[in-house]
């Protein structure tokens, strides 16, 4: 995997320290990750010392985090989140629960972090209903900072496993469970 990762350019990272540095356009983005599944706050402390300098660019932050099949965050979500946003980070992203989780700003004296607590699956072999509902989110990006951001539904069929874009009911469960309005599509006015 890393071989092809690697042959591919796609950053990976097996360390805390090896935070990607991702040119796009006139920025800089930082991207790290972290598995809070085994959560141990000295591990946690020593991940927040390297987004120092969040402070100065735009951080995305992937966290292995929350409860399988849970549609809302728990509490140790939460405190992670708020605690990443006091250091800066302007994005997050949750993945472990295998369903969709909602997205939500938090307000610092620093700015603002939008965090998304579970993106659901992609593209997995799960079954239940919940866990083949996901979405890509569109992120609206100025100067730095975050201006808006919207929500692509997606669903797969069971047996089939290919993405295709969410029909009328499953794209209402998927934008009421993140929050978030849908993106219109490419072409499109508002």
């Amino acid at each position: 995997t890393w071989d092809s990762l690697e042959e591919y350019g796609i950053y990976s990272g097996e360390a805390v320290s090896d935070m990607a540095f991702l040119p796009i356009g006139a920025e800089v983005w930082r991207a790290a990750a972290f598995d809070a599944t085994r959560f141990q706050d000295a591990g946690f402390e020593a991940f927040l010392e390297h987004l120092v300098p969040c402070v100065e660019e735009l951080c995305i932050v992937s966290l292995h985090w929350g409860d399988e099949y849970m549609v809302l965050p728990n509490s140790q979500q939460r405190e992670l989140a708020r605690r990443l946003a006091e250091t800066g980070v302007e994005v997050v992203l949750g993945h472990h629960p295998h369903v969709l989780q909602p997205v939500e700003w938090i307000d610092t004296q620093g700015g603002r972090t939008l965090v998304a607590y579970s993106m659901g699956n992609l593209l997995f072999d799960m079954t239940l209903p919940d866990t083949r509902r996901t979405a890509l989110l569109r992120l609206d990006l100025a100067g730095g900072e975050i201006r808006d951001v919207c929500a692509v539904p997606l669903s797969m069929q069971p047996g089939e496993w290919v993405i295709h874009r969410s029909g009328a009911y499953d794209t209402g469960v998927i934008l009421d469970r993140l929050g978030v309005p849908e993106c219109m599509p490419a072409g499109t006015k508002e």
